[in-house]
């Protein structure tokens, strides 16, 4: 195993895990050691007790890098999560403004169908007005007010 970050596996999480592993091996190894130099001098008893305690302290900072990455991916796992569900949702929306946008344009087809025969309508009716106003000696002007002709000549408005 290489030391602290040269080394990672497929994720943040398993090369937590693979270095506690490690360092507790180390750490197991160490105190076979230490029981071994038991019989040894002082020195050598030290020497190991300061390794041990070294050791200790380094699988205290894995520890505490495993949890923290732990919270960390977690919270990043989370957020991709509600970031899903947010794009996942999109499509059903997208779907729903579509079938809004088909039914207004179909009422709209029908409202421009419906105005085009009321024009029609109604330039028969101006049509028809013009024919008796000039049947009654009268004139239709701009307006739609119908007025007499009087002696010939039509009263404008």
């Amino acid at each position: 195993m290489a030391i602290l970050g040269l080394a990672r596996g497929p994720d943040p999480l398993s090369f937590a895990y693979e270095l506690l592993a490690e360092t507790n091996n180390q750490l197991k190894i160490k105190i076979q050691q230490l029981e071994g130099l038991l019989g040894s001098s002082s020195t050598e008893k030290e020497a190991a007790m300061k390794q041990v305690t070294s050791l200790t302290e380094q699988d205290n900072q894995v520890n505490k890098i495993f949890q923290s990455t732990k919270v960390e991916l977690q919270s990043v796992i989370a957020k991709l999560e509600e970031q899903v569900t947010i794009e996942r949702s999109k499509p059903n929306t997208l779907v729903s403004e579509i079938e809004k946008l088909k039914a207004v344009a179909a009422e709209k087809s029908v409202l421009e169908s419906h105005v085009e025969e009321l024009e029609k309508t109604l330039k028969k009716i101006l049509s028809s007005v013009e024919r008796r106003a000039q049947k009654c000696n009268c004139c239709v002007c701009k307006s739609g007010r119908t007025h007499l002709k009087t002696a010939g000549r039509r009263t404008y408005c």
